[in-house]
């Protein structure tokens, strides 16, 4: 154990080396930072040295006692240093594709996307927090203007904290004005880039904008540390602002959709009526019910089994139960109360027959809509 946690502890040192000797090994590691914004900088880091496609990381028990995941057989644990231990640990975390969602009550989490249709209400939400943009200007150079308002507010503070533990790096040789440049303009590219990467856009169009030239500057591990966590901990609450709005606006879509859904069965069960009051191409059965049969109805009913019907025909006579034949002109649609039929045996129906409310009558229209989106969607026949 003593071993692994030295070596993990190498793997950080060397990682935190490889990304500031290079702007295009810094702009990696960015992009799997703005995937788990979450993780605080020294462990985005690591999940970026072991796993740099990750996605959403969680640890074993996360997975397994509230997501309801299997850990895949086989699968390796990216390795993080557990910093709230007071000895020298380490903690495992599992990328989502590491697990299995159990088949009944399995979660994997949803990333969020920003889509088009979100992007004026997430503007609205984020000058509410961070100030005015441009609204002539393109999604994306608003999002920009935001990410370089919140750098030019934070930079001062964290210059302050440089100043102390600049030795041994390149940022030593600033002078007052040329180290805000330095920090200035590293903070401002990073968090723009974090910003544009995580909401679908390709930050390198930005090129030209986003000056990276000074992240070798940062090569001592504690400099490295302090703009490393200021760039996670500002862009942080800024994506996850933007996860909210989305969120909510994917309810506000799901609420409509819904309504739109309750209209839909209304003006099924209106038109069920209609024809119902009409007698609109409804035709009688005949229906012959022998006295053994009656009894094993009531006997299946007194002491509870499934009583399945194998045609919509059948169970429209089967509204209630007694022995005898004749004609039935029982019309059911959704709202019956079916008195014996527990399942049935059917088929598929066209839209708006008197067939297909029978069916949606037992089963639920909603339920029975899915059913026929999968037939269509898997080919069904």
């Amino acid at each position: 154990m003593a071993a692994r946690y030295h070596e993990i502890k190498g793997l950080a040192e060397f990682t935190a080396k490889r990304i500031t000797e290079d702007k295009e090994e810094w702009k990696d590691f960015l992009r799997t930072a703005a995937r788990l914004y979450r993780y605080p900088f020294r462990e985005q880091m690591l999940i970026f040295a072991q796993r740099p496609n990750a996605t959403a990381c969680a640890s074993f028990d996360t997975w397994s006692r509230r997501m309801n995941c299997w850990i895949n057989r086989g699968a390796e644990g990216i390795a993080l240093i557990d910093e709230d231990s007071s000895y020298n640990r380490l903690k495992y975390v599992f990328d989502v594709k590491d697990v299995t969602p159990s088949r009944v009550v399995g979660m994997i989490p949803k990333q969020w996307e920003l889509k088009e249709r979100d992007q004026e209400a997430v503007i609205d939400r984020l000058e509410r927090t961070y100030g005015e943009t441009d609204s002539e200007t393109p999604f994306e150079m608003q999002l920009v203007e935001i990410g370089s308002r919140i750098a030019e507010h934070y930079y001062e503070d964290i210059l302050q904290e440089l100043r102390e533990f600049s030795i041994d790096s390149e940022i030593e040789k600033y002078d007052e004005e040329g180290l805000a440049v330095c920090v200035m303009e590293t903070l401002k590219a990073s968090i723009c880039f974090m910003l544009l990467e995580r909401c679908g856009f390709d930050p390198e169009r930005w090129d030209n904008k986003l000056d990276f030239s000074y992240i070798g500057d940062f090569n001592s591990p504690k400099v490295l540390n302090i703009i490393g966590c200021a760039i996670s901990n500002i862009t942080r609450p800024v994506l996850m602002e933007i996860r909210r709005e989305i969120e909510l606006q994917d309810r506000k879509l799901a609420q409509e959709a819904q309504k739109s859904e309750e209209k839909r069965v209304f003006d099924f069960v209106k038109h069920a009526k209609k024809i119902k009051l009409e007698k609109e191409n409804l035709a009688e059965l005949y229906l012959l019910l022998l006295g053994e049969m009656t009894e094993l109805i009531l006997k299946s009913q007194k002491y509870p089994a499934l009583d399945i019907v194998s045609d919509e025909s059948a169970a429209d006579a089967l509204g209630n139960v007694h022995a005898g034949e004749g004609d039935t002109d029982i019309f059911i649609y959704p709202g019956y109360d079916f008195k014996v039929t527990d399942c049935l045996i059917t088929n598929f129906h066209l839209p708006e027959s008197t067939l297909l409310m029978l069916v949606s009558a037992l089963a639920g229209r909603e339920h029975i809509m899915e059913a026929y989106r999968e037939a269509v969607e898997k080919k069904y026949r």
